[in-house]
């Protein structure tokens, strides 16, 4: 068996399309976060909620900054919040802990903590309001 030396035009060929799909999955993830984005605008919270995993699902694999994926953990978790999904804001919540705690000394994590913990009290409000409401609706 001979083997053909490949050609510089093939070599380019092959150059450019491996960088080609490295750019596509690099604008991937944000991409499902624009999307995203516009499905809250439009009060669409479960569009919103699923291109905010996938952008979450491809920004890890890519991988993302850290930084990026603490702002898709947060917007995930207010996406859960709105569509009164409480135990996934409590999933997202913790899992949004893990990326803060290993940046624990950079200051957008010391600035999503206090947003982490306005979600959190804002799910013990709506937890408390929706047991209230329960109650006063019990025979």
């Amino acid at each position: 068996m001979t083997h053909r030396p490949i050609s510089i035009l093939r070599l380019a060929l092959l150059v450019f399309v491996c960088a080609w799909a490295g750019h596509a999955q690099a604008a991937r993830w944000e991409d499902h976060r624009a999307e995203a984005l516009r499905a809250i605008d439009a009060v669409d919270y479960p569009r919103a909620i699923e291109q905010f995993e996938a952008a979450i699902y491809f920004a890890r694999a890519q991988p993302a900054a850290d930084r990026d994926i603490g702002v898709l953990w947060e917007n995930l978790t207010a996406a859960y919040l709105a569509d009164a999904q409480y135990r996934r804001v409590w999933n997202a919540i913790a899992r949004w802990d893990k990326v803060l705690a290993a940046n624990r000394g950079e200051d957008w994590a010391r600035d999503q903590v206090s947003e982490r913990d306005r979600m959190t009290r804002l799910l013990f409000e709506e937890l408390r309001r929706a047991r209230g409401q329960a109650a006063a609706e019990a025979p």
